[in-house]
């Protein structure tokens, strides 16, 4: 299972963690309970709980063309490099870009108290 967060607001935070409005799926380890208790209660967000796949596992990346997956990529601002051509090499390019987001996000943020 993993978790598609939808901002009714994009940039708005939480968790600290930017929210696009664009959804964005997260593994279902990303959060604690609390903070995903948190995610939940907030009305700028939309937090659902999703499988990974009509098989109940692999990634839900995996089933995107190589354009969906530059449209993922542009609309959540991350940074692909050119020499990603695959499909392979553009979910690994995003995965990258995404821990490399969520690692800078938290810095300065005190907005995981879900206050």
């Amino acid at each position: 299972m993993a978790i598609r967060i939808t901002s009714r607001k994009g940039g708005f935070r939480r968790c600290k963690v930017e929210h696009p409005a664009t959804p964005t799926v997260y593994p279902d380890d990303r959060f604690t309970p609390q903070e995903l208790a948190a995610l939940k209660a907030e009305p700028m967000l939309i937090v659902e709980e999703i499988t990974d796949g009509p098989a109940g596992g692999g990634d839900p990346l995996e089933a995107m063309t190589k354009a969906e997956l530059k449209e993922y990529a542009k609309a959540n601002n991350l940074d692909i490099p050119a020499s990603a051509k695959t499909n392979p090499d553009i979910i690994a390019a995003i995965k990258a870009a995404e821990a490399a987001k969520v690692a800078g996000a938290g810095q300065g943020d005190d907005a995981g108290t879900g206050a």
